[in-house]
């Protein structure tokens, strides 16, 4: 989804890492913490997934190639973390 912005592969995945290290931490100690329930986790996940969607437009604004597309960066924020958190609940189920 953002192989035209980074058309090297190389800054795509240090993107994702960097997002992904500067949200989760907070996401995982937020969904251990006592009493979240399964609905808190989803809203966090999803703050997280809008996070990451600026922190992607940010970087394609300063890295990238063209100009952002706020859609195209949350839809790319949107699947990363939909594929995260479903492989999540498989693994702890």
């Amino acid at each position: 989804g953002m192989r035209r912005a980074f058309p090297d592969g190389r800054a795509i995945i240090a993107l994702a890492a960097a997002s992904s290290l500067a949200t989760h931490p907070l996401l995982w100690s937020f969904a251990h913490r006592v009493g979240a329930t399964p609905t808190d986790v989803l809203y966090a996940e999803l703050i997280v997934t809008l996070v990451e969607a600026v922190i992607i437009s940010r970087a394609w604004s300063k890295w990238g190639q063209g100009r952002p597309s706020p859609i195209r960066c949350a839809t790319v924020s949107f699947i990363a973390n939909g594929f995260s958190f479903g492989l999540g609940l498989l693994l702890s189920t």
